[in-house]
Parts: structure tokens; C-alpha cells; sequence
């Protein structure tokens, strides 16, 4: 996904991108995304181990008012779906998502 959003970009955009998992053994892509971020500017990348916290992601996003895109397990997804949909009111054209596996309904 990292990848795509470079791609698509204008490199005046900031990215910001955010990784959770559980624990370091466990961190998936960790080499990869730090030297995406390192070969680009425009490409901040943050790496938090543990479970999704909204007070992280706040020190993390400058503003409400962007792009989001998150994939992965689908209660990691649907944790993420609400906090932005409900809690912070980002509208549903703003949200993109993977998911890890089959399709599944995030709305819960």
C-alpha cells in the first residue's frame, strides 16, 4: 500500500504513514518502509507496537482533514474505521482500505 501511495502522490503532498504491530518480531515490511521513507522526502514513517490507540494517532496526523488509507486484520480495521468515520467525522470518500485476507464489514 506504501508503495501505491508514494506512486499516486504529488511529492509536494506529506505522507505520513503509521504501522502498528503487535511487537517487533511480529512487524511486518519494517526494512522496506524505513527505506521508502528515507529515499522520499515527502515520506514520514512511524512505527508504534501495540494495539490501535487514537491518542497515537493523534500525535501522529496533523490534521483530520486528508487521506487515509490502513489495511490489516479486520478488528485492527474496523477499530481504525471507526475512530475516523465516528469519532474524528472523516467522510467516507477520504477512507481507503486492504484488507489482510477476505472481505469483511468494518462498519461494526
Amino acid at each position: 500500500m506504501l508503495e501505491y501511495i508514494v506512486a499516486s502522490v504529488v511529492k509536494t503532498q506529506t505522507v505520513i504513514f503509521v504501522q502498528y504491530a503487535r511487537t517487533p518480531e511480529v512487524r511486518a515490511f519494517g526494512e522496506h518502509i524505513e527505506s521508502t521513507a528515507q529515499a522520499n522526502d515527502f515520506v514520514t514513517a512511524h512505527t508504534v507496537y501495540g494495539n490501535f490507540d487514537v491518542n497515537q494517532l493523534e500525535n501522529f496526523v496533523p490534521s483530520r482533514d486528508c487521506e487515509f488509507y490502513f489495511c490489516g486484520p479486520a478488528g485492527f480495521m474496523t477499530a481504525v474505521n471507526k475512530t475516523l468515520s465516528k469519532q474524528w467525522k472523516v467522510p467516507a470518500v477520504q477512507l481507503h482500505y486492504a484488507y489482510f485476507g477476505p472481505t469483511q464489514n468494518i462498519d461494526a
